[in-house]
């Protein structure tokens, strides 16, 4: 089932900016071993992130940090998942109702962080860039 996401984005004096929809899936009709396998995704440690920040001073490189826009919808979807139109829009072919098909990730699936993870690390190694066997994060 798909799900609107609307939000009000303000300035800093409180005044309204814009106003903002989205579109998300409700993980809780998902069942484990049709929908979805594994959930879990490593997530980095505070010391992880100092200790990066040390040795970047230490050896003198830059040190970056990347926030990527829409991150999960980028991953692919590993399990066939069918979705009904949102609530709003009628989406039918000879009057028969459509369902969708879920081609990419999407905000609000029980497996999205594994398959945004697991999509970040194929990604990173094609570049060359290997995990750190004690924290997969690093």
């Amino acid at each position: 089932m798909l799900i609107w996401s609307f939000k009000r984005k303000r300035h800093a004096d409180g005044s309204l900016s814009k106003h903002k929809a989205g579109i998300c899936c409700h993980g809780g009709q998902q069942q484990w071993g049709v929908n979805f396998y594994e959930t879990y995704a490593p997530v980095v440690t505070w010391a992880s992130v100092r200790s990066l920040l040390i040795m970047s001073k230490l050896y003198n490189l830059n040190f970056r940090s990347i926030d990527f826009v829409l991150a999960y919808p980028q991953a692919e979807v590993k399990a066939t998942i069918y979705l009904a139109s949102p609530a709003g829009i009628k989406i039918s072919t000879d009057g028969e109702d459509v369902v969708l098909k879920l081609k990419k990730n999407l905000y609000g699936l029980k497996d999205d962080g594994r398959t945004w993870w697991e999509h970040l690390s194929l990604g990173l190694d094609k570049f060359g860039f290997r995990q750190c066997t004690s924290n997969l994060c690093v």
